[in-house]
């Protein structure tokens, strides 16, 4: 009779686990809070000489009150560039952008989390990589028997 009720509690058991294994991704699948709320002000500045990215959640008269309000700058409607933070932009020649991902993985302790969402993304071409290596004569293209190898 033992054995039945410890068969019976490890089925049990494992019914359990894997409910709650369902339940916590679903629930990951939720975002964590609401990155709209109007009662927190987030804003993140990067400068390079005179080239600058700001993030701000907020609408767009919110960045042109704050660069001229509080920062004194007035915006060039030619240069000056306001988007959605998941279309990219660019910045000293590379496309920046915010990553939109439910995507998972465990982290050390074995739990699921969610760490691509909201990443701030540098996303540089092919292209862009090979003029750098040839700038830096990192990189060199020789051809043998007339094709490119």
């Amino acid at each position: 009779m033992s054995n039945l009720k410890n068969v019976k509690d490890a089925t049990e058991r494992k019914r359990l686990n894997e409910q709650i294994r369902e339940i916590v991704k679903k629930r990951l699948e939720y975002p964590a809070g609401d990155e709209m709320d109007s009662s927190i002000k987030r804003l993140k500045y990067v400068r390079y000489a005179d080239d600058f990215l700001i993030s701000v959640i907020g609408s767009k008269e919110d960045i042109e009150n704050y660069m001229c309000d509080v920062l004194k700058l007035e915006l060039s409607e030619e240069k000056t560039l306001i988007t959605n933070a998941q279309k990219s932009a660019k910045f000293l020649g590379y496309d920046i952008f915010v990553r939109k991902s439910n995507d998972t993985h465990r982290d050390k302790n074995g739990h699921l989390v969610r760490s691509y969402d909201h990443k701030i993304v540098l996303y540089v071409t092919t292209e862009v990589m090979q003029n750098k290596h040839f700038a830096y004569d990192a990189m060199k293209i020789v051809k043998r028997h007339g094709k490119e190898v």
